[in-house]
């Protein structure tokens, strides 16, 4: 097949959804509608917030791809993806490191052995991608791992349509072990020791997410979806969604319903301005840094952990202030 270079075009659109989503991913975390009663209500807010991590897996794949010659083949090409995944890999270590005290005080307050403590730390690290309020971290080792397969993948001269069907096989297994893992331990030995294995390990089938949606998000970046169809993938989805109870349909309905939102958000051309790669480095401080601050504003206003709506506007001001402040003084550093 003939190399395509891929030109990158306006993303300014998905440099402000990642902006957006950046705040639903700390909603996630400080559950600002914890008192809400209202089922339905409840249920939306959860849909939505549920695209924001397949939202940045799907970006990530998306502006790879635009850096590379499709189908992705050559050396020059496995090179990038080579230099994407040391400085994911870099940027997953500082952040462990980063958090590390916060898991140690943790271990420390709940009277955790030493030996208990380093093999969750050590599980953490390589299997599972979190530590104690460590939580997002798990998209970025999710991500290293995508990133080594489509690598592995490209070497034996699988075509990026070829990867799809890999990860829409990896879907199955992750959210087959999503499935499986939310039964009871089983009786029957051979059937046990696996599940105590995936149970130990990585704990379910989430760390396969991003090898699900980085190769979707490079397969749009040559592959338009029209509009029509983006908003039919998005409400479609989202809508029977809203009325599934069976948690592998609804896995597969994220996919559904991402894909849509990632489309239309694509296909949005803003005008260029200079606040748009502001919104980008800001939704990677903002997602990296939150979990720190909430630790920070609970222990110091409720002792304790503690939810809800303070919980959610106090951690996202900060978080966005410090990541303003970040932004300032690295362009005065750099000039």
């Amino acid at each position: 097949m003939k190399n395509i270079i891929i030109t990158p075009k306006n993303n300014n659109g998905i440099d402000l959804c990642k902006f957006i989503m950046a705040f639903a991913v700390v909603a996630i975390h400080t559950q600002p509608l914890i008192n809400c009663t209202n089922k339905y209500i409840n249920e939306i807010f959860n849909l939505f917030v549920s695209m924001a991590v397949p939202f940045f897996f799907l970006s990530s794949g998306y502006l790879l791809a635009v850096k590379l010659q499709y189908p992705y083949q050559g050396k020059d090409d496995i090179d990038k993806i080579k230099k994407y995944l040391i400085r994911i890999l870099k940027l997953y270590l500082l952040w462990m490191a980063i958090y590390f005290p916060i898991a140690l005080g943790h271990y420390i307050i709940s009277k955790t052995s030493i030996i208990t403590s380093a093999l969750s730390t050590i599980r953490g690290l390589i299997f599972v991608g979190e530590q104690y309020n460590a939580w997002p971290l798990w998209y970025l080792l999710s991500t290293v791992y995508a990133l080594i397969l489509i690598i592995l993948l490209l070497q034996l001269k699988l075509t990026p349509k070829n990867i799809l069907g890999v990860s829409l096989l990896i879907s199955v297994i992750s959210f087959g072990l999503d499935l499986i893992m939310g039964f009871d331990e089983p009786a029957q030995p051979i059937l046990r020791l696996l599940f105590l294995l995936v149970k130990y390990s990585i704990g379910n089938g989430r760390i396969l997410s991003g090898a699900i949606y980085i190769p979707a998000g490079m397969y749009l970046a040559h592959k338009k979806i029209p509009n029509p169809v983006n908003f039919l993938l998005l409400v479609g989805g989202f809508t029977l969604n809203f009325f599934t109870n069976n948690s592998f349909v609804s896995s597969y309905l994220l996919i559904v319903t991402s894909i849509g939102l990632f489309g239309i958000i694509q296909n949005i051309k803003l005008k260029d301005s200079s606040i748009y790669p502001q919104l980008r480095s800001m939704s990677t401080i903002i997602y990296l840094i939150h979990m720190y601050i909430f630790t920070f504003y609970y222990i110091i206003v409720y002792k304790q952990k503690t939810y809800g709506p303070d919980s959610f506007i106090i951690t996202s001001f900060i978080a966005c202030l410090i990541s303003v402040i970040y932004i300032q003084i690295r362009k005065r550093v750099t000039k």
